[in-house]
């Protein structure tokens, strides 16, 4: 509803045919980052806590995993190093890692792995 809003204000400044450019970007930029304010506080409500391991050292990711339930991390990335581009999947080794890593995070109660 809120969104609803926003994007009806930013019509009504079209509709008068504001000449001042200047004045319809900083109407922008407030509404921009307040959405991004809302976004922001809805993901901490929601409780997401977040990490992201960036090394294939199998052995750091294993501990960082399970050091994440201290922290209360319900979020983890696996990136960069571990699978850069989605067609490395289709390396045994990698796809092995990835699972392997998957099943410790999700017995490790962390629901979302990416």
């Amino acid at each position: 509803m809120k969104a609803l809003t926003l994007l009806q204000n930013i019509n009504i400044l079209k509709d008068r045919k504001c000449d001042n450019k200047m004045t319809r970007k900083r109407i922008f930029t407030i509404y921009f980052f307040a959405i991004l304010f809302s976004i922001n506080t809805m993901a901490i409500d929601n409780g997401v806590r977040g990490w992201i391991i960036l090394s294939n050292n199998m052995d750091n990711a294993i501990e960082t995993i399970k050091t994440a339930k201290r922290y209360n991390v319900n979020h983890l990335q696996l990136s960069h190093q571990i699978v850069h581009d989605l067609r490395e999947v289709k390396d045994k080794k990698v796809c092995d890692q990835v699972n392997h890593l998957t099943r410790l995070a999700h017995s490790e109660k962390i629901d979302e792995v990416f």
